[in-house]
């Protein structure tokens, strides 16, 4: 029997692994600077007070291992049944990482910029969020 391949996964695959890889390698930068830097690379006027109380490396590593669980959903795509178990996962985390990061920076002094990208990248992994629950239901019917 031939493993079920994502219908979901051709029209968004490059847009997930795309996001997946680049917030990736953000999450490797951030968590660099955030190790050799000896002062705080949070700013509360930037970043505002909700997500600055939690270490800069905590939300590296966060970033990260969301991306990682993204990416790897994308790239077995259907050799394991619950593939897309990685990538709802993923998504999810990130909405909550972005989101979090979104909300802080609103009541931020600076955190204009920041509340447009974060924002942006939040509303992005909800849509990829709700193809990747899609598959999710798709794969456990077609497999009974």
């Amino acid at each position: 029997m031939t493993p079920w391949r994502s219908p979901m996964l051709k029209r968004s695959g490059w847009l997930q692994g795309g996001f997946g890889l680049f917030n990736l390698a953000v999450g490797m930068m951030f968590y660099g600077f955030a190790r050799v830097v000896d002062r705080a690379v949070m700013e509360p006027k930037v970043y505002g007070e909700l997500v600055t109380g939690v270490p800069a490396e905590w939300w590296a590593e966060a970033i990260m291992a969301a991306q990682t669980l993204l990416m790897l959903g994308v790239i077995i795509n259907g050799a394991w049944r619950w593939s897309p178990v990685l990538r709802v996962i993923g998504s999810f985390a990130s909405i909550g990482i972005f989101g979090s990061f979104t909300l802080s920076a609103v009541t931020a002094v600076h955190g204009d910029f920041f509340v447009l990208c974060c924002g942006a990248m939040a509303v992005t992994y909800m849509v990829l969020f709700v193809f990747n629950v899609f598959d999710l239901v798709v794969a456990g019917y077609e497999r009974r």
